[in-house]
């Protein structure tokens, strides 16, 4: 297994031949056998995996990290491995909603200065809300991922399930992975 400390940044890590970085936001799993893991609490998972070849990718999605386009990062880490963005299905797991996920104007600026702010806000009562999910579809698509399947789950509206940073205030971490299988599939 390979766990990180997440960093709220863009840094992509290759895991072959036995390595094991201690900090970054993204795994592009190359070494069957080994899993790869990411910690989130109200940042989006997100999983890549090209079905056909031995390849599987999955990052930690906050919003610094998806206005500066760490999925970008992560297919281009993939590309680097014959794995074309159309061969990509990906997975955008559970995660603070638009619902939920009040921001301030430093996260709206972030987004505008990186050409993704149209669309992904919503104001109501006052207050801006973001889509998190939705700016990291739309880098997907843009980069020509051929299908995104969003789970459709807000870690903040389902105590039932999952942690949240902004209800709990407590620490507590979802643990999403991939895994190449020793025959190489994801």
């Amino acid at each position: 297994m390979v766990v990180m400390d997440q960093e709220h940044g863009i840094r992509v890590h290759v895991v072959d031949s036995g390595a094991r970085p201690r900090a970054g936001d993204g795994l592009v799993m190359k070494e069957p056998g080994v899993m790869g893991i990411i910690k989130t609490a109200d940042c989006v998972p997100v999983i890549l995996c090209a079905p056909s070849l031995p390849a599987a990718a999955i990052v930690h999605a906050g919003w610094r990290g998806t206005a500066a386009g760490i999925v970008k990062v992560a297919l281009s880490a993939m590309a680097g491995m014959g794995v074309a963005p159309s061969d990509v299905t990906a997975l955008i797991g559970p995660g603070i909603g638009p619902c939920c996920y009040n921001v301030g104007q430093d996260v709206v600026s972030a987004f505008e200065a990186s050409g993704l702010g149209h669309g992904i806000f919503e104001e109501r009562g006052g207050l801006t809300f973001l889509d998190l999910k939705e700016a990291n579809r739309r880098l997907l698509m843009g980069e020509g991922v051929g299908r995104v399947i969003d789970a459709g789950l807000c870690t903040s509206c389902r105590e039932d399930l999952f942690y949240s940073a902004r209800r709990d205030k407590l620490g507590g971490r979802q643990m999403n992975f991939v895994l190449l299988a020793e025959s190489g599939a994801p």
